[in-house]
């Protein structure tokens, strides 16, 4: 599958001399390919899948371009032990060839870097009660290039007492490695005059000390079949994070190069804030007929942070979520080739990024002429033109999300 793109953006430049600062319409290429085989036997009481992925991506503005180019290897082996035990296992590699152009507001050194993971997992579902109270343990294991080596463990309990009703719990850690922002980059983010007549220059710079973010996550839910084609969903969570991304300054000095000299300020990633967030979940699904099936899903979400001392206003990212989401969707048969799904997003206000509240509405059509090979044709965001999604941090950018349509063709081979 191939795409290309382009795309209007807002970006603020930094400059040594007056006016300092420049805001820009920025236009953005972008392009890029991929390709994806599996390969799947099953056996008594067996199943091993093998998939091999390749994808190249191209991006290009004002401020940075990108080649990356990314290569995946995943195997799983599925296996019944006894009339209890369903041990499923497996193993990958992902290589990660990144190319990258620097300019003076955005720059990364190395310029490129390539990354590996190596990833293993164990899981079991074990039965306790027969059709009613099952518990499944397992780990995640990685290996990687910015952190070495990353264990993340999950436990889910599951209770059935009826038919229609189902319970469960769960706790699991994971985490979120470094990128190539934490760990490389330098972001020249504003430049103003300062007292002893030199620029002074407001740089963000990257760590290579910079650990993995960390995530303990409960959650506790209940699934009510109220009808047999009427499943309701009702799931509460509650998250803690450490080892947050932080802002923290540093000591100013001075840079002769580029020219003119100035008086650098800077910042720098550290892993210092800490978080706990809480939320509810709820959803229902809907078969109305054999060709229409219905869902509907709620999300809230509350958030409390804590930030060290001497934080350079990250206060931002508490707003990084909305508070309150809300989605539609639809999915019909019109016959027994062609499908017309369409879905309906509300998302809230994000205060402290000056963001509003949206709504947008995607559309497809499908079409299958034969069992294997698919074309479809989407519409997204439909009723707008464009609108105001989210503001990233550290830079005066906007990402704005407007109308789009593709047409996608995929080919399955048996």
């Amino acid at each position: 599958m191939s795409t290309a793109a382009r795309g209007g953006q807002q970006a603020g430049v930094a400059s040594l001399s007056p006016p300092f600062l420049e805001v820009i319409n920025d236009q953005t290429r972008s392009a890029g390919g991929n390709i994806l085989g599996r390969w799947k036997h099953t056996s008594a009481g067996s199943e091993t899948a093998l998939q091999l992925y390749y994808d190249r991506t191209f991006r290009k503005d004002a401020l940075t371009g990108e080649v990356l180019n990314t290569l995946d290897l995943d195997f799983q082996h599925r296996r019944a032990l006894g009339s209890r035990h369903d041990l499923l296992w497996g193993c990958g590699y992902r290589l990660g060839r990144d190319e990258l152009q620097n300019s003076f507001t955005l720059s990364f050194d190395p310029r490129q870097r390539q990354d590996h993971l190596l990833s293993a997992f164990l899981e079991d579902d074990i039965a306790l009660l027969e059709d009613r109270l099952r518990l499944t343990l397992g780990s995640k294991f990685e290996h990687n290039s910015f952190t070495g080596y990353e264990v993340q463990p999950n436990l889910r309990l599951i209770w059935t007492p009826h038919l229609r009703h189902a319970a469960w719990l769960s706790v699991a850690r994971a985490v979120r490695t470094p990128s190539a922002t934490e760990h490389d980059m330098r972001a020249n983010l504003m430049a103003f005059p300062g007292p002893n007549g030199l620029p002074n220059l407001l740089s963000l710079f990257g760590n290579r000390g910079y650990r993995s973010e960390e995530l303990l996550a409960y959650e506790l839910g209940y699934r009510l079949q109220l009808t047999p084609g009427l499943f309701v969903d009702l799931a509460g969570f509650y998250n803690f994070y450490d080892h947050l991304r932080s802002f923290q300054a540093g000591v100013p000095f001075l840079e002769l190069a580029p020219a003119p000299p100035h008086v650098v300020i800077p910042g720098r990633f550290e892993n210092l804030i800490k978080a706990q967030t809480h939320g509810l979940e709820v959803s229902a699904t809907w078969n109305a007929t054999s060709r229409w099936r219905l869902n509907a899903a709620y999300s809230g979400l509350a958030t409390r942070f804590r930030y060290p001392p001497g934080d350079l206003g990250n206060r931002q990212i508490e707003g990084d979520s909305p508070g309150h989401q809300v989605n539609l969707r639809s999915y019909l048969d019109l016959t027994r080739t062609i499908q017309f799904d369409s879905a309906l997003y509300y998302a809230g206000a994000l205060r402290q990024l000056g963001v509003p509240a949206y709504a947008r509405l995607d559309t497809r059509l499908g079409w299958h002429p034969k069992p294997d090979l698919e074309l479809s044709l989407v519409v997204e965001n439909l009723p707008n033109n464009r609108h105001l999604e989210f503001i990233p941090e550290g830079a005066v950018r906007t990402t704005e999300m407007g109308r789009s349509v593709y047409g996608k063709i995929t080919w399955r081979f048996r």
